[in-house]
Protein backbone atom coordinates (compact mmCIF):
# COMPACT_ATOMS: atom_id res chain seq x y z
CA UNK A 1 0.00 0.00 0.00
CA UNK A 2 1.21 3.26 -1.09
CA UNK A 3 1.93 5.98 1.59
CA UNK A 4 0.73 9.36 1.41
CA UNK A 5 1.64 11.93 3.91
CA UNK A 6 -0.66 14.04 5.25
CA UNK A 7 -1.37 17.30 3.53
CA UNK A 8 -0.05 20.45 5.27
CA UNK A 9 -3.14 23.09 6.49
CA UNK A 10 -2.13 26.51 7.90
CA UNK A 11 -3.34 27.10 10.91
CA UNK A 12 -6.19 29.84 11.44
CA UNK A 13 -5.29 32.92 11.42
CA UNK A 14 -5.72 34.37 15.34
CA UNK A 15 -8.88 36.48 15.63
CA UNK A 16 -8.55 40.47 16.27
CA UNK A 17 -9.39 41.31 19.68
CA UNK A 18 -12.60 42.92 19.62
CA UNK A 19 -12.69 47.23 19.38
CA UNK A 20 -14.54 47.21 22.89
CA UNK A 21 -12.21 46.54 26.11
CA UNK A 22 -15.34 45.47 28.24
CA UNK A 23 -15.57 42.84 25.78
CA UNK A 24 -14.55 39.18 27.04
CA UNK A 25 -13.87 36.29 25.27
CA UNK A 26 -16.84 33.78 24.22
CA UNK A 27 -14.82 31.03 25.40
CA UNK A 28 -11.06 30.24 26.48
CA UNK A 29 -9.31 27.17 25.42
CA UNK A 30 -6.43 25.77 26.87
CA UNK A 31 -5.22 29.51 27.22
CA UNK A 32 -6.68 30.74 23.76
CA UNK A 33 -9.34 33.39 23.38
CA UNK A 34 -11.95 32.85 21.28
CA UNK A 35 -14.65 35.78 20.91
CA UNK A 36 -16.85 34.06 18.33
CA UNK A 37 -18.20 30.77 18.04
CA UNK A 38 -17.24 30.38 14.81
CA UNK A 39 -13.37 30.96 15.35
CA UNK A 40 -13.51 28.38 17.70
CA UNK A 41 -15.30 25.72 15.15
CA UNK A 42 -12.80 26.83 12.34
CA UNK A 43 -10.10 25.94 15.10
CA UNK A 44 -11.04 22.78 16.33
CA UNK A 45 -12.26 21.84 12.36
CA UNK A 46 -8.62 22.75 10.99
CA UNK A 47 -7.18 20.41 13.68
CA UNK A 48 -9.44 17.66 12.57
CA UNK A 49 -8.60 17.98 8.94
CA UNK A 50 -4.68 17.98 9.60
CA UNK A 51 -5.07 14.83 12.00
CA UNK A 52 -7.63 12.62 9.68
CA UNK A 53 -7.09 9.99 10.25
CA UNK A 54 -4.75 9.16 13.50
CA UNK A 55 -4.20 10.15 16.43
CA UNK A 56 -4.06 14.07 17.46
CA UNK A 57 -0.77 15.52 17.40
CA UNK A 58 1.09 15.83 20.44
CA UNK A 59 1.02 19.81 20.70
CA UNK A 60 -3.29 19.83 19.90
CA UNK A 61 -4.16 17.20 22.40
CA UNK A 62 -3.75 19.66 25.55
CA UNK A 63 -6.41 21.87 23.87
CA UNK A 64 -9.06 19.11 22.51
CA UNK A 65 -8.50 17.63 26.53
CA UNK A 66 -9.58 21.17 27.20
CA UNK A 67 -12.18 21.47 24.62
CA UNK A 68 -14.18 18.00 25.04
CA UNK A 69 -14.76 19.59 28.55
CA UNK A 70 -16.91 22.36 27.46
CA UNK A 71 -19.64 18.73 25.85
CA UNK A 72 -22.73 18.63 27.85
CA UNK A 73 -21.84 15.05 28.43
CA UNK A 74 -18.38 15.79 29.23
CA UNK A 75 -18.19 13.53 32.73
CA UNK A 76 -19.21 10.58 30.65
CA UNK A 77 -17.02 11.19 27.78
CA UNK A 78 -13.87 11.78 29.87
CA UNK A 79 -14.91 8.71 32.26
CA UNK A 80 -11.69 7.75 34.39
CA UNK A 81 -9.38 10.40 32.09
CA UNK A 82 -8.89 11.07 28.79
CA UNK A 83 -5.10 9.58 27.49
CA UNK A 84 -5.77 10.79 23.89
CA UNK A 85 -7.62 12.41 21.20
CA UNK A 86 -7.93 10.92 17.60
CA UNK A 87 -9.41 11.33 14.04
CA UNK A 88 -11.72 8.59 12.78
CA UNK A 89 -13.56 8.27 9.82
CA UNK A 90 -17.45 8.50 10.64
CA UNK A 91 -19.53 5.27 10.41
CA UNK A 92 -22.61 7.87 9.64
CA UNK A 93 -21.28 10.25 7.15
CA UNK A 94 -19.57 9.09 3.81
CA UNK A 95 -16.17 11.45 3.61
CA UNK A 96 -16.71 12.54 7.04
CA UNK A 97 -14.60 12.39 10.38
CA UNK A 98 -15.40 11.68 14.17
CA UNK A 99 -13.43 12.50 17.34
CA UNK A 100 -12.62 9.72 19.68
CA UNK A 101 -11.31 9.44 22.96
CA UNK A 102 -9.06 7.27 23.96
CA UNK A 103 -9.43 6.43 28.45
CA UNK A 104 -6.98 6.19 30.25
CA UNK A 105 -7.84 2.57 30.82
CA UNK A 106 -7.95 1.65 27.12
CA UNK A 107 -11.46 2.62 26.22
CA UNK A 108 -12.53 4.70 24.36
CA UNK A 109 -15.77 6.90 23.11
CA UNK A 110 -16.48 9.33 20.45
CA UNK A 111 -17.63 12.45 20.85
CA UNK A 112 -19.74 15.65 18.71
CA UNK A 113 -17.28 18.69 18.43
CA UNK A 114 -20.61 20.62 17.72
CA UNK A 115 -22.26 19.62 21.09
CA UNK A 116 -18.79 21.25 22.42
CA UNK A 117 -20.33 24.79 20.80
CA UNK A 118 -23.50 25.04 21.93
CA UNK A 119 -24.33 28.40 23.46
CA UNK A 120 -22.79 29.69 26.99
CA UNK A 121 -24.88 30.18 29.57
CA UNK A 122 -23.66 31.71 32.36
CA UNK A 123 -25.55 29.42 34.58
CA UNK A 124 -24.70 26.32 33.22
CA UNK A 125 -20.36 27.85 33.40
CA UNK A 126 -21.20 28.07 37.20
CA UNK A 127 -22.12 24.34 37.54
CA UNK A 128 -19.38 23.20 35.30
CA UNK A 129 -17.23 25.02 38.12
CA UNK A 130 -18.83 23.32 40.66
CA UNK A 131 -18.30 20.21 39.08
CA UNK A 132 -15.09 20.82 38.58
CA UNK A 133 -14.32 21.87 41.81
CA UNK A 134 -14.68 18.47 43.36
CA UNK A 135 -12.86 16.75 40.72
CA UNK A 136 -10.67 15.29 43.75
CA UNK A 137 -13.65 13.33 45.35
CA UNK A 138 -15.33 11.85 42.38
CA UNK A 139 -11.39 10.72 41.96
CA UNK A 140 -11.18 9.64 45.06
CA UNK A 141 -14.72 7.72 45.08
CA UNK A 142 -13.39 6.02 41.60
CA UNK A 143 -9.53 4.78 43.00
CA UNK A 144 -11.70 3.16 46.18
CA UNK A 145 -14.05 1.58 43.67
CA UNK A 146 -11.13 0.06 41.42
CA UNK A 147 -9.55 -0.89 44.37
CA UNK A 148 -12.82 -3.55 45.98
CA UNK A 149 -13.79 -4.32 42.33
CA UNK A 150 -10.84 -4.29 40.18
CA UNK A 151 -10.72 -2.15 37.22
CA UNK A 152 -13.57 -2.10 35.60
CA UNK A 153 -14.68 1.88 36.01
CA UNK A 154 -14.43 1.65 32.14
CA UNK A 155 -17.45 -0.12 31.67
CA UNK A 156 -19.56 2.08 34.26
CA UNK A 157 -19.76 5.57 34.59
CA UNK A 158 -19.35 7.11 37.81
CA UNK A 159 -22.36 9.28 38.98
CA UNK A 160 -24.26 10.51 41.97
CA UNK A 161 -27.00 9.08 43.95
CA UNK A 162 -29.74 10.12 45.36
CA UNK A 163 -29.29 13.30 46.10
CA UNK A 164 -28.56 14.12 42.41
CA UNK A 165 -25.40 16.77 41.19
CA UNK A 166 -27.66 19.27 40.84
CA UNK A 167 -29.95 18.41 43.76
CA UNK A 168 -27.10 19.32 45.70
CA UNK A 169 -25.89 22.31 43.80
CA UNK A 170 -29.24 23.74 44.28
CA UNK A 171 -29.32 23.24 48.09
CA UNK A 172 -25.71 24.97 48.45
CA UNK A 173 -26.86 27.96 46.31
CA UNK A 174 -30.51 28.33 48.42
CA UNK A 175 -28.17 28.02 51.65
CA UNK A 176 -25.84 31.26 50.69
CA UNK A 177 -26.12 34.43 52.24
CA UNK A 178 -27.23 38.01 50.40
CA UNK A 179 -29.71 35.57 48.54
CA UNK A 180 -26.40 35.01 45.56
CA UNK A 181 -27.42 33.24 42.64
CA UNK A 182 -25.82 31.34 39.66
CA UNK A 183 -26.06 34.64 37.49
CA UNK A 184 -23.90 36.39 40.85
CA UNK A 185 -20.92 33.51 40.81
CA UNK A 186 -18.03 34.48 38.63
CA UNK A 187 -15.70 31.66 36.88
CA UNK A 188 -12.59 31.66 35.59
CA UNK A 189 -9.96 29.22 34.10
CA UNK A 190 -6.87 28.25 36.19
CA UNK A 191 -3.52 28.23 35.07
CA UNK A 192 -3.88 25.02 33.15
CA UNK A 193 -1.80 21.83 33.55
CA UNK A 194 -1.82 18.67 30.80
CA UNK A 195 -4.09 17.22 33.93
CA UNK A 196 -6.68 19.68 34.52
CA UNK A 197 -6.58 21.38 31.33
CA UNK A 198 -10.13 22.77 30.82
CA UNK A 199 -11.16 22.63 33.99
CA UNK A 200 -13.44 25.77 35.45
CA UNK A 201 -13.06 27.26 39.14
CA UNK A 202 -15.32 29.56 41.08
CA UNK A 203 -13.58 32.59 41.49
CA UNK A 204 -14.87 33.28 45.06
CA UNK A 205 -12.65 31.04 47.29
CA UNK A 206 -14.55 31.32 49.93
CA UNK A 207 -17.76 30.28 48.43
CA UNK A 208 -15.62 27.28 46.81
CA UNK A 209 -14.06 25.78 49.99
CA UNK A 210 -17.52 25.88 51.54
CA UNK A 211 -19.33 23.91 48.78
CA UNK A 212 -16.51 21.33 48.76
CA UNK A 213 -17.34 20.93 52.45
CA UNK A 214 -20.47 20.60 51.50
CA UNK A 215 -20.26 18.07 48.49
CA UNK A 216 -17.99 15.87 50.67
CA UNK A 217 -20.75 15.54 53.61
CA UNK A 218 -23.46 15.03 51.56
CA UNK A 219 -22.99 13.94 48.18
CA UNK A 220 -22.99 9.85 47.30
CA UNK A 221 -21.58 8.20 44.15
CA UNK A 222 -22.35 5.23 42.51
CA UNK A 223 -20.91 3.32 39.33
CA UNK A 224 -23.86 2.79 36.89
CA UNK A 225 -23.83 1.48 33.24
CA UNK A 226 -24.55 3.43 30.31
CA UNK A 227 -28.40 2.56 30.49
CA UNK A 228 -28.87 3.34 34.10
CA UNK A 229 -26.73 6.50 33.63
CA UNK A 230 -29.33 7.72 30.53
CA UNK A 231 -32.09 6.53 32.54
CA UNK A 232 -31.42 8.94 35.08
CA UNK A 233 -30.79 12.03 33.39
CA UNK A 234 -32.78 11.39 30.38
CA UNK A 235 -35.41 9.07 30.88
CA UNK A 236 -35.98 4.96 29.44
CA UNK A 237 -35.37 5.15 25.65
CA UNK A 238 -33.31 8.03 25.78
CA UNK A 239 -29.97 8.53 24.11
CA UNK A 240 -27.74 11.15 23.45
CA UNK A 241 -24.39 12.11 21.76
Amino acid sequence: MEFKPRPVFDKPKPISAPTKRSQKPLYVINGEQFFTKDALKKRVVWIAEKNKYGKVEDVDQPFMKAFVRLHREADNKIGVGVDYISVVPNARKYDSWSFVITRVDGTSIDFSYIACLEPKNHKLEAIKAFRDEVTDQRADFIRKYTEAHGNHTGERLIAHHDPSFMSLVEAFVRELPLLIEFEDLETYEPDTTESSCGMSALVNRDIAEAWKAFHLERARFRAVTQREHDEIHYGKGSSHV
